[in-house]
């Protein structure tokens, strides 16, 4: 038979849950635990709670908190027994609280990913990997660093100075990537990185090979 205070706290908990609120609802079950509390409907609290929390708070590098569904050490084995013990307090035939069923689909994926070694091996050295988590969130793997206040790709139009350096995507130029030639005073150029610069486009460039060559031939 059920106590007022278990009552009250149950319902205190429901309605929590029912807020999704699923922090404050595992410190009142906390709470209560370590004033001595030992009601069943506590660990099934915690539980959902527990499972949750970890399933919307993803890791730093992006990829779901697995080991935080399953309430299991990182890096650590998945116990059997533990998923089970855990399954039993979220199932819907005895837990009746909101999100029970929620937490048990989460914590259903995480045993699912982490109970086969390949993918638990893959998801551990993913999860350890800062330059994966980069990626996934759609970070470069790596990138130079540039002051705020310098804009890298700053357009500063005609440039006052004949010498620039040209880059062009013309893999098969002879002289190299980059070549330090005389281009008219007029001539649009870019700043970056504290170089002048000027794109010339493959299909331009061979126009202007051409033209150059035609001069000469006359």
């Amino acid at each position: 038979m059920s106590t007022v205070g278990e009552v009250t706290v149950g319902s205190q908990c429901h309605k929590l849950l029912g807020m999704r609120d699923f922090t404050s609802a595992r410190h009142l079950v906390k709470m209560n635990k370590q004033l001595g509390k030992d009601w069943q409907k506590l660990d099934q609290v915690e539980a959902i709670c527990d499972v949750i929390i970890a399933a919307e708070n993803r890791l730093r590098n992006g990829f779901m908190d697995y080991y935080g569904m399953l309430r299991a050490t990182r890096f650590g084995p998945v116990v059997l027994d533990d998923f089970r013990r855990l399954m039993k307090l979220l199932d819907w035939r005895c837990n009746g609280l909101p999100s029970s069923q929620e937490a048990a689909q989460y914590a259903y994926q995480a045993w699912s990913m982490l109970s086969k070694p390949v993918m638990k091996a893959r998801y551990d050295l993913d999860i350890s990997s800062p330059m994966v988590g980069m990626v996934q969130l759609g970070f470069p793997e790596g990138s130079s660093f540039v002051p705020k206040e310098q804009n890298p790709n700053q357009d500063i139009g005609r440039g006052n100075d004949n010498k620039v350096v040209v880059i062009s995507d013309d893999d098969d130029d002879d002289d190299g990537d980059q070549d330090m030639i005389t281009m008219a005073r007029t001539a649009k150029v870019f700043k970056i990185n504290g170089k002048r610069v000027k794109f010339i486009p493959l299909k331009k460039k061979k126009r202007k090979d051409s033209s150059t060559s035609n001069v000469r031939k006359t």
